[in-house]
């Protein structure tokens, strides 16, 4: 996104009548791991902060990556807010789906699922969870299941430990999935405000998530938040949650959905979407 607002910037200037209408950038994450960023796009972003009063305003969905930017030297004329939405009839729990999902994963009803969906990069911490489900201690059978592009050769990869791995690389079903997992994992070295984790809890999946971006608020008492880059950490926090047992999951899943439908149903982003319009037209 960062060289998107790069392109608009200098696109502007030929745009004819585009030239007077009210630009608007908008960021989706932190700066947590900006050492993991290539050359080029740390170059864009400094550009960005020394140029970051040109836009009417700057959006963001991420209170901490708004702090992030600002260290940077971004100082924008505007800061606006803008959560994410989630489809939350889409994503729900459904119990029909979850017993097909298991069924297709081959894993019975005493094993606890963990998920964990997005790419294979060091932003998104996948070796930090591939080491960490090795370390569970718990007597349940476990399957950890990874969602997104890489993970299938990640798999392919990995040496064989105690928590069967499954890798499905890229999927177009990710909230039926989501409805066989019993856990969401998020082991990130860096994020903003997480659309895989808004979507667990909106179906009903308590998540562990490291505490980068707005992680920690966006899962509240719902789930568990550890520090970033520790695979002791994410491993203890993981047993806790399979320990508490199915019932404590499920109460916990039902909190996580509230938070959802109150901070991040399609309502409340669209009311956030209408008040950007209105205030920088």
């Amino acid at each position: 996104m960062y060289h998107a607002c790069l392109l608009l910037l200098l696109a502007r200037p030929f745009a004819g009548a585009g030239r007077h209408a009210r630009v608007v950038w908008f960021f989706q994450g932190s700066l947590h791991a900006l050492g993991t960023l290539g050359r080029s796009t740390r170059l864009v972003i400094r550009l960005l902060a020394r140029t970051s009063r040109v836009p009417a305003a700057i959006a963001i969905n991420s209170e901490v990556g708004r702090q992030h930017h600002e260290q940077y030297g971004f100082r924008p004329r505007r800061w606006i807010h803008l959560p994410n939405g989630c489809d939350v009839d889409r994503f729900r729990p459904d119990e029909s789906t979850r017993t097909r999902v298991r069924r297709e994963l081959d894993v019975d009803d005493r094993t606890v699922v963990l998920m964990f969906i997005g790419r294979v990069h060091p932003e998104k911490g996948t070796d930090l969870l591939m080491a960490a489900a090795d370390r569970l201690d718990v007597q349940e059978p476990t399957a950890l299941v990874l969602v997104g592009q890489g993970t299938v050769e990640l798999v392919a990869e990995a040496p064989v430990g105690p928590t069967r791995t499954v890798g499905l690389g890229v999927r177009d079903d990710v909230a039926d999935l989501l409805r066989g997992a019993d856990l969401l994992v998020l082991p990130s070295r860096s994020e903003g405000t997480p659309n895989a984790v808004i979507e667990a809890m909106a179906t009903g999946v308590p998540c562990v998530v490291t505490d980068v971006g707005d992680c920690a608020d966006l899962v509240g008492p719902s789930g568990r938040v550890v520090p970033a880059g520790s695979v002791e950490d994410l491993s203890t926090a993981i047993t806790a949650l399979i320990r508490v047992g199915p019932e404590e999951r499920r109460r916990l899943g039902t909190e996580a959905r509230g938070r959802v439908l109150t901070r991040h149903a399609p309502e409340v982003a669209r009311a956030a979407y209408r008040g950007l319009w209105d205030t920088t037209t």
